[in-house]
């Protein structure tokens, strides 16, 4: 089951979005900073990244250009109140899935969420197909005989 790793340095943010997952049957774990979600991350987890732009230590831009590195196809979710076009553009160039602004609809979250849980878990199974595949021939064992002309 796919999960949301919320990072928001507000406690009654991370409250408010962790009820709204709840109520939408969407797992959610809750980060106070950038650096504890880094950690969970991986290029095997099914999971998408939402977190706030401004931040101690670690910001939204910050952690989505280090996700990149780890794995440039995972989706990452920027939410700010202190958005602007050029933020909002620079964080869609870097490569972030969605940009929100704060204050959002619920509805509005939760439906970016479940889309970008489409995509990795498209992108997680296109990755396991690829592997299952590697290193065989489409024809391998499709052809009886094993004569040089085959």
């Amino acid at each position: 089951m796919s999960v949301v790793l919320f990072v928001d340095d507000e406690e009654h943010i991370r409250l408010a979005a962790a009820q709204a997952f709840e109520l939408n049957d969407l797992e959610a774990e809750l980060f106070e900073n950038g650096l504890d979600a880094l950690a969970r991350i991986d290029e095997q987890l099914d999971a998408v990244v939402v977190t706030d732009v401004k931040m101690p230590s670690i910001g939204g831009l910050e952690l989505l250009k280090s996700i990149r590195e780890l794995d440039p196809d995972f989706p990452v979710i920027l939410v700010s109140g202190h958005g602007d076009i050029p933020m909002a553009v620079d964080s869609m160039r870097i490569g972030a899935y969605d940009f929100i602004e704060k204050p959002f609809s619920q509805k509005h979250l939760i439906d970016t969420v479940k889309r970008a849980q489409d995509k990795r878990r498209l992108t997680l199974e296109v990755r396991s197909l690829k592997a299952s595949l590697t290193g065989k021939s489409t024809l391998t064992g499709s052809l009886p005989g094993k004569s040089p002309a085959i």
